[in-house]
């Protein structure tokens, strides 16, 4: 589990990863929906299907911890569980 921490006032740079991925989420969405991504200095640097793997991945490219986070399908929605996706159609 990763945590954020203040020190003396100093912005930590996962902090402004985190500040980034909010700022960008709708876009993110439209690209990488369904994904995971993998996130360094406010920069998508790696996506996949697993989150494990991507972070051990990410961690070997690149040597620094990414955040890794799930880019939720504006299309899908989850009940009980169970994910469904929504299709519009025109009748």
């Amino acid at each position: 589990m990763m945590t954020l921490e203040y020190t003396r006032g100093v912005v930590l740079a996962n902090e402004e990863d985190y500040l980034w991925l909010i700022e960008h989420y709708i876009e993110l969405q439209r690209r990488y929906p369904g994904r995971y991504i993998a996130i360094i200095r406010r920069r998508v640097v790696a996506i996949g299907y697993n989150p494990e793997e991507l972070y051990e991945r990410t961690l070997r490219s690149y040597g620094e911890e990414p955040i890794i986070e799930y880019v939720r399908d504006p299309k899908e929605i989850r009940l009980r569980g169970q994910k469904y996706r929504i299709t519009i159609t025109s009748e």
